[in-house]
């Protein structure tokens, strides 16, 4: 895969953080170390143009689209089982749509223009509202031209609160992205660019959480932090790691692990649109130099994330606390795999691959005819969507309450984080080991040459978007919906 590095001209010390108060301006600002207040009445989420200060106040601001001013957007809360509703407010000069990526909710709630909506047209307005049956950490982002829309900046934490409160002392949310910008930190174009869709993806270089860059965050000694994570970047594949400080994860794309697991005990990469929630100790002795997070994706080239400041006295003698405890599973439907219909979908294309061909609208074209209509990828040899960005007959169809089991084929020179709107799957067999099998996902990423079998129960009615969320991928062919009825 690339790999996009910080320009020179962008990197800011941790002096410079420190000197320019960039961390009071993230503890005064940011929902970093909080839970989000509960809106009295449904939230409006408004699009529009705004300017964002990646670098810290005193450095030039970035021109983004983003909710309610800001990237990320307001974080969207509720308790389980509890009903969601806000409004979308388009500003903007072109149509735009909200997915809440990894919730269980009715079809037509699901924000996919030309699917399950119309698109919410400038100066209009969309009213969402859907009950939240999981527990966990979700986000929400358009679902029309997304590689632009999201690349400039529109995306925002959904989290749903535990019905019991987890035992942790303090809560941190992050949306993790990366942007694409210059010297100047304007956002580059070139979101249409075919060459950077065959190959891995636009790669950002500038790294942000929560919108900021690398930024210093104070914790206390002692303290147990809940951290939900969330990859909000067009193409970037991130492993977290956390210097000196014992970590566990307890959730990955919202849904709990059977027990929690160290971190360390082997890497974990979150595609564009994956989460993680993980437990974080910070030691009595945490030293004052701080602890770097960071994405350790490239292990030669760490890329800084963020520093947690440790405050209050040392104590060297403070046993360290147990294992956390795991999280009660959510409420998803049991599989029934004895006789469950199977199906393989073998995925195709890109740059340095052997797809000679592929059909389109019924049409066999060649490679090259499909790059002059602007397709590279296609699954099982077919893309499923038209050159008008409409779509054509479903990847699959099911019947409502069967269980299904898909073997997904990754034949390509690159990953790609696969996800299927409307379900939770289950991982079955994979050939990376990662944190072990029996993992319930939304999005699965899978290697170049890998294989991996999930399986889930169709009791969701509906058209279901089932695509790679490295964002050019989908746009250019790897793209379709399962059907349920």
């Amino acid at each position: 895969m690339s790999r996009a590095t910080v320009p020179p001209s962008l990197t800011l010390s941790r002096r410079d953080l420190l000197g320019s108060g960039l961390g009071a301006l993230v503890a005064a600002t940011l929902p970093f170390g909080t839970r989000a207040a509960r809106a009295a009445s449904p939230p409006i989420l408004t699009a529009a143009t705004g300017l964002a200060h990646l670098l810290g106040s005193e450095r030039a601001a970035t021109r983004i689209w983003g909710y309610n001013g800001a990237s990320p957007g307001p974080v969207l809360r509720c308790s389980q089982g509890e009903t969601l509703s806000f409004r979308l407010a388009n500003d903007l000069d072109r149509e735009t749509s909200v997915h809440a990526h990894g919730i269980r909710l009715p079809n037509d709630q699901d924000g996919v223009p030309g699917l399950t909506q119309l698109s919410v047209v400038p100066g209009e307005s969309f009213d969402y509202a859907f009950s939240c049956p999981d527990a966990g950490t979700f986000w929400y982002h358009p679902h029309i031209d997304s590689a632009e829309q999201v690349g400039r900046g529109l995306k925002g934490l959904l989290v749903v609160d535990d019905a019991d409160p987890y035992p942790e002392d303090r809560e941190m949310a992050w949306m993790v992205d990366d942007w694409l910008v210059g010297d100047d930190l304007a956002i580059q174009g070139g979101f249409d660019d075919l060459h950077t869709a065959a190959h891995g993806g636009r790669l950002g270089t500038l790294p942000t959480v929560n919108g900021l860059f690398a930024p210093s965050l104070p914790v206390t000694r002692g303290e147990r932090l809940r951290l939900r994570l969330a990859n909000g970047a067009n193409a970037r594949i991130l492993s977290l790691a956390i210097q000196d400080a014992p970590v566990w994860v307890i959730a990955l794309d919202g849904h709990p692990l059977e027990r929690p697991r160290p971190l360390s005990d082997s890497a974990v990469y979150l595609g564009p649109g994956q989460r993680m929630d993980v437990i974080l100790d910070i030691p009595g002795d945490a030293p004052d130099t701080g602890l770097a997070v960071v994405d350790a994706f490239d292990p030669n080239v760490p890329r800084p994330l963020a520093q947690f400041l440790p405050q209050g006295p040392k104590d060297k003698s403070a046993s360290p606390r147990p294992a956390p405890s795991a999280l009660p599973p959510n409420p998803l439907p049991a599989l029934a795999l004895d006789g469950a219909r199977s199906l393989t979908l073998s995925l195709q294309g890109g740059a340095m691959g052997s797809m000679d061909g592929a059909d389109l609208n019924g049409e066999r074209l060649s490679f090259q005819d499909l790059v002059g209509k602007g397709f590279v990828w296609a699954v099982n040899g077919k893309i499923y969507r038209g050159e008008d960005g409409g779509f054509g007959p479903p990847i699959d169809s099911l019947r409502l309450g069967e269980t299904v089991r898909y073997t997904l084929r990754n034949g390509t020179n690159w990953a790609h984080p696969i996800h299927l709107h409307g379900h939770a799957f289950k991982v079955l067999r994979r050939d990376r080991p990662g944190l072990g099998l029996n993992l319930w996902l939304d999005t699965i990423l899978l290697a170049p040459g890998e294989s991996v079998d999930i399986a889930f129960t169709a009791d969701n009615p509906g058209k279901w978007m089932f695509h790679c969320h490295i964002l050019s991928h989908q746009m250019t062919g790897m793209m379709g919906y399962i059907l349920i009825s």
